[in-house]
């Protein structure tokens, strides 16, 4: 019911929640490659696996349909980031808690179509879709954070002038819902 249209999803630990405020903004959610090109160095997410130019991070989104969503609940949860304490000092005080008190997020998103690659990974036990180049606000149509995060997120989102179209929910039923 929170979906808001959502078909794919997403998982990150929050400190990428500080590019959707306007002087740090990548216009949504991109891959690792796309991040490095506009000068913004990935702090959290696709850093292990794929990242590198022949890499499927690199210039694609990884996502998972709602029946994989332990995957990305799961990389919401046990990705972190430890930024330097020169970066955190570039840092407000609310974007630095995004990092020093990390909490899992997961993004609902729905893709254009034709940018979404199908991968199976039967290695890892899932199928993931890779979208082209990663989504734009206005594909985002879910934010999914614990309870107690949720006030915070709707604020960043305010801020961001993206409020009325993101739908931010609690993940904690979904958690419940596959065993998280």
């Amino acid at each position: 019911e929170h979906r808001n249209g959502a078909v794919l999803f997403h998982g990150s630990p929050s400190g990428y929640l500080i590019s959707f405020g306007t002087t740090r903004g990548l216009g949504g959610l991109r891959p690792t490659g796309a991040m490095r090109a506009a000068g913004f160095e990935p702090r959290t997410g696709e850093l292990l696996r794929g990242a590198g130019p022949d890499g499927i991070n690199f210039d694609q989104l990884s996502t998972v349909t709602a029946a994989d969503l332990p995957t990305a609940l799961r990389y919401g949860r046990t990705f972190r980031d430890t930024p330097d304490a020169d970066f955190l000092a570039t840092l407000s005080r609310r974007e630095r808690a995004l990092f020093q008190e990390p909490f899992p997020v997961l993004y609902g998103l729905r893709p254009n179509p034709a940018q979404v690659r199908g991968y199976p990974r039967h290695d890892f036990g899932y199928y993931e879709h890779g979208i082209q180049g990663g989504v734009d606000f206005s594909q985002i149509r879910s934010i999914f954070v614990p309870q107690n995060r949720v006030g915070l997120v709707q604020q960043i989102l305010r801020d961001a002038g993206l409020d009325r179209t993101i739908h931010v929910a609690p993940i904690d039923p979904i958690f419940r819902a596959v065993g998280g």
